[in-house]
């Protein structure tokens, strides 16, 4: 895999980064999946500070952040979930950060706690809930067809349910693709890239109870071009995916073989 880098920043990734801003939008902290950095570029402090966060710079969702539900605008403590590339450990792990250390700057002071033994794939994505201020956290299991549901509340991280449906998820290259929600919450998309063939599965999601149902499937034919991205518009109305001329698990793309971004609409 080849790509560039911007050396103005310390943060190189060639797939992720996610931030985590405050209810005015400004930056509170950002991390790439191995380091947490503060809004002037520079590395949060952190205990075993020799060892990175768990996550990959090369996995397609490989970190998420979520705050420890509290009062809300005065949150201080927050989960940075991450997953690993597909072709390593295939792991879960979260680490957390209080910003009310090192005179409110932050400092990573838990890192790289396993959620379960689970083989995970690259998907990962949060949903806020409305109705209690707690999140659900919820990634894909390696080698089968379960979503596992993580409850975030002021009490910490706990597996809610585990839910059996839709592909099974047992290839390198299907365990790349993209995981997410509305941004109501009531939808879920998931993205399972060839080869052989596309598809991006759709369900409706209860943010009370943590259930999935009701899937669809959308069948955008042989890879490659390879599907890997997806996102919902603001109303939930449309989906937008987007496919790759090739991706590392194929043979060079053919040249005819065009990169596509793809708008569906979802009421109809």
């Amino acid at each position: 895999e080849i790509y560039r880098c911007d050396w103005s920043s310390d943060v190189c990734s060639s797939d992720l980064v996610a931030g985590i801003t405050d209810p005015k939008g400004n930056t509170i902290f950002y991390s790439d999946g191995k380091n947490v950095y503060r809004t002037d570029g520079t590395l949060m402090p952190s205990v075993s500070s020799s060892i990175p966060l768990a996550g990959s710079s090369s996995a397609t969702q490989g970190v998420v952040i979520v705050p420890v539900p509290s009062c809300k605008g005065c949150q201080s403590t927050y989960y940075v979930f991450t997953t690993t590339d597909v072709n390593g450990n295939k792991q879960l792990t979260y680490s957390i950060v209080d910003m009310r250390r090192d005179g409110g700057l932050g400092k990573v002071i838990e890192k790289n706690i396993p959620l379960d033994t689970n083989s995970t794939t690259e998907s990962i994505a949060s949903v806020y809930v409305p109705k209690d201020s707690t999140y659900w956290v919820v990634s894909h299991d390696y080698g089968d067809s379960t979503y596992r549901m993580y409850r975030v509340t002021k009490n910490g991280v706990s597996i809610s349910k585990t839910i059996s449906i839709g592909a099974k998820i047992d290839s390198v290259g299907k365990a790349q693709g993209y995981l997410k929600f509305s941004q109501d919450g009531t939808k879920m998309a998931y993205v399972v890239p060839g080869p052989d063939r596309n598809y991006v599965e759709i369900y409706d999601f209860a943010d009370s109870t943590g259930e999935i149902s009701n899937k669809k499937v959308i069948d955008l034919g042989k890879a490659p071009p390879t599907l890997y991205g997806a996102e919902f518009s603001p109303d939930g109305n449309s989906l937008y995916t987007s496919l790759t001329a090739g991706v590392t698990t194929l043979p060079p793309a053919d040249p005819s073989i065009k990169s596509q971004l793809l708008q569906f609409d979802l009421t109809s």
